[in-house]
């Protein structure tokens, strides 16, 4: 159902799952042949690359120097846990 929903621009479960596939250019990626393994690989993939654009964010940008004094590295916030 949600991946008729994303065919006809409505947005629901697989929608958001091709956004992350498009956003983390991981184009080769099928849905339809994920299995536990590949599903862990690109999720430790996607992960990777968000703290690198997170570390790049903290780097590069003005707006973050106070709140790089206080949190230079990244860690999953507890509530996320």
């Amino acid at each position: 159902m949600s991946k008729n929903l994303h065919f006809i621009n409505n947005s629901g479960l697989f929608s958001n799952f091709m956004n992350l596939i498009e956003q983390y250019h991981l184009s080769n990626l099928d849905p339809e042949s994920l299995d536990n393994d590949r599903s862990k690989r690109y999720t430790t993939n996607m992960k990777e690359k968000y703290i690198s654009s997170w570390r790049h964010s903290l780097k590069h940008s003005k707006k973050l120097e106070f709140y790089k004094v206080f949190n230079d590295e990244y860690v999953t916030s507890d509530y996320l846990n």
